[in-house]
């Protein structure tokens, strides 16, 4: 995978729905598509928190239906740093983990990794 594309209103919803939950973590799942090195995200989920913390959010991933077109997870970092802790790199859900940063307002404030802790392309398309 060398490049995720998503589209301009679902990070836009991204970003709002973390912003609202500022100082908290916010925690969404993405659904998509994978083919031919491109990730494509075409919607977000919500999911029942187990946890909601100021530095920490999690869920029960048992109490999630079978879905194959869950291509990975994004959450927040309050505190504006888009690097992934180590805790976020071994929570791998899907293929990708997007974390988004404070102030929440633009594609400057989002970062999309690998579960090896690699960088990866965002391109926001129409």
């Amino acid at each position: 995978m060398v490049e995720v594309l998503i589209n301009r209103d679902c990070l836009e919803t991204i970003l709002m729905i973390a912003k609202n939950a500022y100082p908290k973590e916010t925690l969404l799942l993405l659904r998509g598509k994978i083919g031919r090195g491109l990730v494509k995200i075409e919607e977000i989920l919500f999911l029942p928190p187990r946890y909601v913390g100021f530095d920490a959010v999690s869920f029960d991933p048992y109490r999630l239906p079978i879905d194959f077109s869950i291509v990975g997870i994004v959450h927040s970092h309050p505190s504006g740093d888009l690097k992934p802790s180590l805790e976020d790199l071994n929570a791998d859900f899907g293929s990708i983990m997007m974390i988004v940063g404070y102030p929440f307002d633009s594609k400057r404030d989002v970062a999309v990794y690998d579960y090896d802790g690699r960088r990866l392309k965002l391109r926001v398309i129409d």
